[in-house]
């Protein structure tokens, strides 16, 4: 059987409940039969052929009743508005993500280069037993064609390696040295350092955040806890961000910006993404309004 993407799967396989192998205009037929309102059938037509009724019918649950058709008087607009929201809440979380990435990865750097010398990511005694100290030196020569200073080295590998080599140091006077920039343990470092490896994934792979059940999530931290109460829904990710960014980028705005966002787009369930009725006005966000 042929999938909407092109790819032959076996009659065994999960069965997909969309278009199999329609054509945009074809989609556009079903979407009526479906029960969905399109006022401007050109312009619908226009953002199947380029994002896709896949990627759009990520969007259509809130407006679904219990037979899978679209609930009354549904319109397309009403749809591409949360996938609208949707794409600026990852160019949000990216603009901070790519902060903090470059934020950690200069401390981590910094901190190991002072304790041992530029080379530290040479000494596999550095880490614990297990770690694939190999995979590093191989990464490391791929990227560069060379073993170059650890400055060097800290622009060409990806997050998650140094989300990995944080959490496979040996030492954890090391780990805590590196986390005291920003108040918190190491446990809590090596959590959120993967928290924000899977989110940064997400967003480059242009993945829903707004209503998604986040399977990595970051550990709850004590002085806030009230703020990882449901740690599966964006807000606790937004709430890590706002920890990292108060100590990295304090007057950036980013989270009057994450406010301005949802004040604007006010049909969007804010339950969805486990944001509560006046959160903006918690003194944990710094928003001054």
């Amino acid at each position: 059987m042929r999938t909407p993407a092109g790819f032959f799967m076996s009659s065994q396989a999960v069965s997909f409940h969309g278009p199999s192998a329609l054509n945009p205009h074809e989609q556009i037929s079903l979407l009526r039969k479906r029960g969905l309102v399109l006022p401007n059938p050109e312009r619908t037509l226009h953002y199947l052929k380029f994002i896709g009724y896949y990627r759009l019918s990520g969007y259509f649950p809130p407006f679904l009743d219990s037979s899978g058709k679209f609930q009354k008087n549904t319109s397309f607009d009403q749809v591409l508005n949360y996938y609208i929201f949707d794409r600026k809440l990852r160019l949000l979380v990216m603009d901070a993500v790519e902060r903090i990435e470059v934020a950690v990865r200069t401390t981590i750097s910094n901190t190991l280069c002072v304790q041992h010398d530029e080379y530290w990511y040479q000494n596999s005694a550095l880490f614990i037993h297990g770690y694939n100290h190999h995979q590093l030196l191989k990464i490391v020569r791929e990227k560069t064609n060379t073993f170059p200073p650890s400055w060097k080295v800290a622009e060409e590998l990806s997050f998650g390696v140094w989300s990995k080599i944080f959490s496979n140091l040996k030492s954890r006077e090391l780990q805590k040295e590196i986390c005291k920039p920003y108040s918190i343990d190491y446990t809590i470092m090596t959590s959120w350092l993967r928290s924000f490896t899977y989110l940064r994934n997400l967003c480059a792979h242009h993945e829903r955040l707004w209503n998604r059940t986040f399977t990595v999530k970051p550990k709850v931290l004590k002085k806030y806890r009230k703020h990882f109460i449901n740690n599966s829904k964006f807000y606790s990710q937004a709430a890590v961000l706002n920890v990292f960014l108060d100590v990295i980028a304090d007057g950036s705005g980013w989270q009057q910006r994450l406010s301005d966002l949802i004040d604007q787009n006010k049909e969007i369930p804010l339950q969805n993404m486990g944001f509560h009725s006046g959160w903006s006005s918690d003194p944990f966000w710094g928003i001054n309004r």
